[in-house]
C-alpha cells in the first residue's frame, strides 16, 4: 500500500517537473518571440483600401523596405468596401500573436467612429498604435474633360444648377467636400464610393463634378493628364504641383485638410514588438527614397512615440467630430 503511494507520488513529481519545464519553454518561446527574433514569419499587413487607393500606394514602398532592407517578409492584404469594417473585422479575429498588422488611416480610426454610432471596433481600445507613418493632403479635382479650370469655375458651375450635381467621396474625404459647399453656400448631392479609384474613374467619365482626394491616389491621374486639380487643402502649395494653389489663395478660408495613415498591433500587444515595428518604420522614413516619395506625393513624416500616436488619433477624433457636426447641423 505505502509502495503504492510512493509510487504514485513519484508519478506527480514528474508531472509537476514536466509541467514546468513546458511552462518555462513556453515562456522561453514567447520572450524569444517578443524580442530580437520577430518577426520570424511573415507579416500579413491588412489594408483597409483596394489596390490603387492612397492608404495601398503609401504602404507598398514601406512593406519592399521590410522586405529588402530588414529582411522581413510581407505579405499584403486588401480588403476594401464596407467603409473598412471588413478589414477591422478580419485583423481583430487574427491570432493576436503580432503576424497580423492593420494599416488603420483617417477614415478607419478618426472617421468611422464619429458616422457610425454602432461601429464594430474601438479605435482607441481594441489597437495598440506602433507608428504614425505620413501625412498628406488633399487635392480639389475635376476632369480634365469638364472645362473647369479654377475654384471660381467650379463655384460658378455648381451655383447655376443648385443640388443638381453630385461629388464624390470615399468616408473621410466627405469633410473637406462638405465645408467647401458650406463656406461658398453651395448644394450637391454626395455620391459614396467604395474606393478612391472607383471614384475617379466616375469623375473621369463626367458622372461625378468634383471630389477631394488625398495626394497619393489623385498625383497619378493628375500626371496622366485625367483630372484637373484646382486647389491643394494644405497651408503651402506642393513641390509636386507648384502652379496649383491652396484653397486659402483661391478664396476659401480656413479650409486645411489632412489624411494620415500608420501601422497598428492588437490590443495589449508586447512593447518589445510594437518598439521593433517601430523603429522600422522610422528607419523607413529616413531614407533618401522615402524622401523623395513623400517630396512627390506632398506628403509629411514626423516620428512620434507610440503613446503620442494615441493621442493623436484621440485629437483627431475630436476634431473630426466638431467638422461633422458642423455640417450635418446644418442641414437638418
Amino acid at each position: 500500500m505505502q509502495s503504492r503511494k510512493r509510487q504514485t507520488s513519484m508519478v506527480l513529481q514528474i508531472i509537476r517537473i514536466l509541467l514546468c519545464g513546458l511552462v518555462a519553454l513556453a515562456s522561453m518561446s514567447v520572450s524569444a518571440e517578443n524580442g530580437n527574433d520577430y518577426p520570424s514569419r511573415p507579416l500579413h499587413i491588412i489594408v483597409p483600401a483596394n489596390a490603387g487607393s492612397g492608404l495601398d500606394n503609401g504602404i507598398r514602398p514601406l512593406a519592399k523596405y521590410m522586405t529588402g532592407t530588414a529582411g522581413w517578409t510581407t505579405v499584403i492584404d486588401n480588403r476594401g468596401g464596407g467603409h473598412g469594417f471588413i478589414a477591422a473585422h478580419a485583423f481583430l479575429r487574427a491570432p493576436k500573436d503580432g503576424y497580423t498588422i492593420f494599416t488603420g488611416g483617417s477614415s478607419t480610426m478618426a472617421y468611422n467612429p464619429i458616422v457610425f454610432k454602432h461601429a464594430p471596433y474601438d479605435p482607441l481600445d481594441d489597437f495598440t498604435p506602433v507608428a504614425r507613418a505620413m501625412i498628406v493632403p488633399d487635392i480639389l479635382v475635376v476632369s480634365a474633360k469638364s472645362g473647369i479650370r479654377s475654384v471660381a469655375d467650379l463655384v460658378a458651375r455648381l451655383r447655376a444648377q443648385p443640388g443638381r450635381l453630385f461629388f464624390a467621396s470615399e468616408n473621410v474625404n466627405l469633410l473637406p467636400a462638405e465645408l467647401f459647399l458650406q463656406s461658398q453656400h453651395l448644394d450637391a448631392t454626395n455620391v459614396y464610393y467604395r474606393s478612391s479609384p472607383a471614384a475617379m474613374i466616375d469623375l473621369i467619365g463626367g458622372s461625378i463634378e468634383f471630389m477631394f482626394v488625398d495626394s497619393i491616389a489623385a498625383l497619378s491621374m493628375i500626371r496622366a493628364g485625367y483630372l484637373t486639380p484646382l486647389a491643394v487643402t494644405s497651408g503651402k502649395r506642393l513641390h509636386a504641383l507648384p502652379d496649383v494653389p491652396t484653397l486659402t489663395e483661391t478664396g476659401v478660408a480656413n479650409l486645411k485638410f489632412f489624411e494620415w495613415s500608420g501601422l497598428f498591433l492588437p490590443k495589449n500587444a508586447p512593447p518589445e514588438q510594437v518598439d521593433r515595428l517601430h523603429k522600422v518604420v522610422d528607419a523607413y522614413f529616413h531614407t533618401p527614397a522615402a524622401a523623395r516619395y513623400l517630396d512627390h506625393v506632398g506628403g509629411q513624416y514626423e516620428d512620434i512615440s507610440p503613446a503620442d500616436f494615441r493621442q493623436w488619433i484621440a485629437n483627431d477624433i475630436a476634431r473630426n467630430r466638431v467638422t461633422y457636426q458642423s455640417f450635418t447641423a446644418s442641414e437638418e
